[in-house]
């Protein structure tokens, strides 16, 4: 996974999230100054999503997921640690704004 230009994609709809969850995710990357690309994409949240569970699949604009070159030689360390301050922040949000 890479990060060019701090850009993350959440793949969320305010379908299957609502605006409260768009909300969240666009506030913590603001916070973080990270560039949002809402994409509606088949992934791993989709199960959740037609369940009307809120969820969001945090990815990068470029990434080698479920190819050769998908081996843990290849993974970008900066790149997760982003994925995780997104995904730590998004749930800091969601505490405090119970």
């Amino acid at each position: 996974w890479r990060i060019q230009h701090n850009c993350l994609i959440p793949l969320l709809t305010t379908a299957c999230c609502g605006e409260k969850v768009n909300s969240l995710v666009n506030e913590s990357a603001k916070k973080l100054g990270y560039e949002i690309q809402e994409r509606v994409l088949l992934s791993d949240h989709i199960a959740f999503a037609s369940a009307n569970i809120p969820s969001i699949s945090i990815q990068t604009t470029d990434h080698t997921i479920h190819s050769n070159n998908d081996v843990a030689a290849n993974i970008d360390w900066e790149t997760v640690e982003k994925c995780y301050n997104l995904a730590r922040s998004i749930i800091q949000n969601a505490i405090e704004s119970m």
